[in-house]
């Protein structure tokens, strides 16, 4: 059972918005309350679901500016800053990017869909119903729009790119993969992305390069950059997680690795 505390905090949470303000919607809320507390606001922990009382009060943003990361073998989740953060600044989170690879629009609908609310981040700040644009009045409306759809823009880019990057490695098309990274940390230069997403396309490329003989020095140069992001995103935890201490172990040993020279 948990501690009275814990269950306390739960029932703290607040409960989800309503995308419609049905008598049906508000029925289900009024008789499972601790449901859709829980099912709102829990996280995917791969595998598996748990509910981080602490993180469920962040709030969301498409371009947070913390990074979330799950270490199983703590059982915890960790919070880091994955931009400079100014004091005062509000801390968010990236609830949900898994429908970004079907178009911004979807994105949104899908936030809207499950947590209720229309996200006036940033990069959807000149939305207005989730589907729709404000017209521009004046120049500087115009510009602010430009930028609005850039952002949006690069966003479902950079999902799409990274579906692909996974899809040609699992096809056994190392070279073409190795070109979609390259051009993935180009457009994470675009925008203040997460640190996490470097970390995990450096890593993606190490194990495309240590295919090859004529790629190894590629290969120790992206695990190097991996091994520093995922350091950055950990903030120094005591003890090290098994994933980064196996990194490690074949940035000094990279013959232990599985995949070390698999094509050769």
């Amino acid at each position: 059972m948990l501690p009275p505390s814990t269950q306390y905090a739960i029932k703290q949470l607040s409960p989800p918005g309503l995308p419609s303000k049905s008598e049906e919607n508000q029925i289900l809320i009024d008789a499972f309350p601790s449901y859709f507390k829980f099912k709102h606001n829990t996280f995917d922990l791969e595998p598996g679901t748990g509910l981080c009382v602490n993180i469920s009060r962040f709030n969301h943003s498409c371009l947070p500016n913390c990074c979330r990361q799950y270490i199983p073998d703590h059982k915890i989740m960790l919070i880091s800053a994955g931009l400079k953060i100014n004091p005062g600044d509000e801390l968010t989170i990236c609830y949900t990017e898994k429908n970004l690879v079907d178009g911004y629009k979807m994105h949104q609908q899908s936030i809207y869909d499950n947590w209720g609310f229309l996200c006036k981040c940033i990069a959807c700040k000149e939305t207005t119903d989730g589907n729709e644009k404000t017209t521009s009045t004046t120049r500087n409306d115009a510009i602010n729009n430009d930028k609005n759809n850039t952002l949006q823009n690069t966003l479902v880019k950079i999902s799409k790119m990274d579906q692909l990057l996974g899809k040609l490695a699992n096809s056994r098309k190392p070279q073409l993969a190795y070109n979609v990274g390259v051009k993935l940390l180009k457009l994470y230069e675009q925008i203040p992305i997460r640190t996490f997403h470097f970390q995990r396309t450096y890593h993606d490329m190490y194990q495309l390069s240590i295919l090859k003989k004529e790629t190894l020095k590629q290969a120790e140069l992206h695990l190097k950059k991996t091994v520093e992001y995922y350091e950055y995103l950990l903030g120094g935890s005591n003890p090290e997680c098994i994933e980064l201490q196996t990194i490690k172990k074949y940035l000094k040993h990279p013959k232990s690795h599985p995949l070390y020279l698999a094509l050769e």
